[in-house]
């Protein structure tokens, strides 16, 4: 900085001042850096000194121009010269010139007037950061809070401000408040963060989402954290314990057999509930809808999917909540809904988790070997009936039997066929994208062995989802496919221990144990080994693939307005065998050329849907809401059942099919399909609030 005094005479002022500057023109070249000025409640003078320490800036003027003149609190940041000389100078009687690093400063004449302040456009638009659409309506204010405008209802605003304004506030309802670094005018995209709301506050039908405050009917909903608490397995196992409406019935017959699907009812018992449709068809007429990602499912495939990806799952339990879906939801809804990109930086999430299952067998109270004896004397099993003469072969096998029984032979059939279940499951993703796209990849596999020894399952699953936003536009792609393999045994039926007797070992493999005679006549008859057949190659297997594309397209074209539309084309192959060995005792007074049967099954089921709605809400007076949905779905889905039984297999034959005799006598070769299935529904659901305490819904 270099001052005059005013002493001096004019002619030498201005020489000393031409040199200077033609001196630095050759030393210093020309400025273009940002400058950064921070400075509060100072005299001029002092913020040009730092300028000139910091930046090496030059400033000539007279000493007396700069008495006298109020302090300046300035701050701008990453600017160029001309934008910090303005805002120290605002509303202050003086004028620059810039050339190169110098900076002279004259005072004004009087009478002038001040200028405004010089101003500068900035330009942008500001959208949601998750989904990328942009934000009508957002108010927009000057640092310091002096002006702002408000953004079009495209998510767009112009706004001038003037030359060393710093910041921009943005706030919207539902959004976290935001503050935007200006450096100069340039066009901005703003990102707002929406503010968290509870999946509880929410309710997912699969076909709306409403708010939980303002909607009228029976539901539950469970987050996929809430689900991952209690299991690692599958998400229907743990909606019983979460939801007392939803049941899981106990099957007595085949127990925790990982290769059946469960019995489950949310609404109770349909008439039919007496009916055994689970044969060829594989139909259950108590199960309720299941609905994934807005599309109808199956079971099978709910079990199927990984816990690891599920964001939530609704139960839509009375007539009002499920009359969404008309007459297939007669027995409830279970709505699941999985995880959605989302933006950021790469991420890897890989979770490996591990549970195992016991069989609990404290409540059989079994007898003992010597119990049994003397159960079998009191009830007269060792005590002749009318014309037996051979009551000395029924006292040696009693005492033969008690022999044993006192000499400590007592075996626990009920430990042989069990085993410790370990299920493990694997589960890797990865996700990222930018505010425009987003994509989520991953897979699974798991798992599980059944308390059965012999029994268990795997299956696995690979994922693919790719996002899409700009503007009014939203587009979300699913691509999933999943296997499904379980194996066991058809005879391997834990009654069948159950029966065996103490007296046994497993060392005792023949047929026939014993021979017993008969109490009212003469001869015996041999005792079964129950568990002889559970030994023999007899194998159950069933294999599963499938594959389902989803598409969803969103656009907000208006205020208030939304149209939708979503496609899905599903593909599943089902397999299935069953073999019994010739050896089993089912077969001993059948022809020895029609021992041992092997029944192969195959179901495909080609699907496609679709359906488009157009959505509107608007709030009146911010008392009256209104919202309406229309809606219409296309269905369709096709069946093909084939299959064939065969019968006779040599003794020592492993199972294999080329091996048999020929087909079961009297039983057709194809097996009846349903029909095909075309379904065209039309959807008009309205929901009005009154000052958010009175609600009206119509479906």
């Amino acid at each position: 900085m270099l001052g005059f005094p005013v002493g001096l005479s004019r002619p030498m002022k201005h020489t000393f001042v031409l040199t200077f500057l033609m001196t630095v023109a050759f030393i210093k070249p020309l400025c273009a850096q940002d400058i950064t000025v921070d400075v509060n409640d100072v005299t001029l003078e002092d913020a040009l000194s730092q300028l000139n320490r910091r930046y090496s800036f030059h400033f000539v003027y007279v000493a007396s121009a700069l008495q006298g003149l109020p302090k300046v609190s300035v701050t701008v940041r990453d600017r160029n010269i001309h934008v910090v000389m303005d805002a120290l100078l605002q509303d202050l009687p003086l004028t620059y010139t810039v050339r190169g690093r110098v900076v002279t400063l004259t005072r004004r004449q009087d009478g002038e007037n001040v200028p405004n302040a010089r101003t500068e456009k900035i330009t942008g638009e500001v959208y949601d950061t998750e989904t990328g659409k942009a934000l009508p309506n957002v108010g927009i204010q000057l640092a310091g809070g002096q002006g702002g405008t408000s953004a079009s209802l495209e998510g767009t605003f112009i706004i001038d401000v003037p030359i060393g304004t710093d910041s921009l506030r943005l706030t919207a309802v539902g959004y976290h408040p935001h503050v935007e670094a200006l450096r100069g005018p340039k066009r901005y995209r703003i990102g707002l963060r929406p503010l968290v709301v509870d999946i509880e506050e929410v309710v997912v039908t699969g076909i709306v989402e409403r708010k939980a405050e303002s909607y009228t009917s029976a539901t539950t909903t469970i987050t996929g954290t809430q689900l991952r608490q209690l299991t690692n397995t599958n998400a229907i196992a743990a909606l019983q314990a979460l939801d007392p409406a939803f049941v899981i019935i106990a099957n007595n017959l085949r127990g925790s057999d990982p290769a059946v699907l469960p019995q489950i009812e949310l609404r109770g018992k349909t008439s039919l509930s007496g009916l055994t449709l689970e044969g060829e068809l594989g139909i259950d007429p108590n199960l309720p809808l299941f609905i994934l990602d807005g599309f109808e499912s199956s079971l099978e495939q709910i079990i199927g999917l990984d816990i690891n990806r599920i964001e939530s799952v609704t139960l839509l339990k009375d007539a009002a909540s499920s009359a969404l879906y008309g007459a297939r939801s007669a027995n409830g809804v279970v709505v699941v809904e999985t995880r959605k990109p989302v933006a950021g930086k790469p991420m890897v999430n890989y979770r490996a988790d591990i549970g195992m299952e016991v069989a609990d067998v404290s409540g059989y109270n079994m007898m003992n070997s010597l119990e049994k004896v003397e159960f079998e004397r009191l009830a007269g099993r060792y005590e002749p009936q009318g014309n037996n003469e051979n009551p000395a072969a029924l006292s040696r096998v009693y005492n033969d039997r008690r022999k044993k029984a006192l000499q400590g032979q007592d075996f626990n059939w009920l430990e042989v066929p069990l085993q410790r279940g370990f299920t493990n499951n694997h589960s890797l993703f990865v996700q990222g994208g930018d505010n425009r796209w987003q994509y989520a990849v991953g897979g699974n596999r798991r798992s599980r062995q059944g308390v059965m020894r012999g029994s268990g399952n795997t299956s696995w699953g690979a994922w693919a989802d790719l996002a899409f936003r700009r503007g009014k536009w939203y587009v979300l792609g699913k691509s999933f496919v999943n296997g499904y393999t379980n194996v066991g045994s058809p005879a391997n039926d834990f009654s069948r221990y159950v029966k065996q007797s103490p007296l046994y070992t497993p060392l005792d493999t023949a047929r026939y144990l014993d021979e017993i005679p008969y109490r009212d006549q003469l001869g015996f008859y041999s005792e079964p080994n129950h568990i002889y057949d559970a030994r023999l190659n007899s194998f159950t297997s069933n294999r599963t693939q499938s594959y389902q594309q989803n598409v969803a397209v969103v656009w907000k074209f208006a205020l208030g307005w939304e149209l939708s539309s979503r496609w899905q084309l599903g593909y599943q192959n089902a397999t299935s065998n069953e073999f019994w060995s010739p050896k089993d005792s089912r077969f001993e007074h059948t022809p020895l050329q029609q021992r041992g049967t092997y029944a192969h099954r195959q179901r495909r089921h080609l699907a496609y849907q679709g359906n488009v709605m157009a959505t509107w809400n608007r709030i009146v007076a911010d008392r009256h809401g209104f919202t309406l949905n229309l809606r219409a779905e296309m269905q369709q889905s096709d069946i093909n059942n084939r299959g064939y039984t065969l019968a006779g297999f040599p003794l020592e034959t492993s199972g294999n099919p080329n091996e048999a005799y020929g087909d079961v006598p009297g039983k057709p070769g194809q097996l009846p399909s349903p029909p095909m299935i075309r379904r065209l529904n039309g959807l008009v659901s309205g929901n009005y609030t009154f000052a958010r305490r009175y609600f009206l819904d119509a479906t």
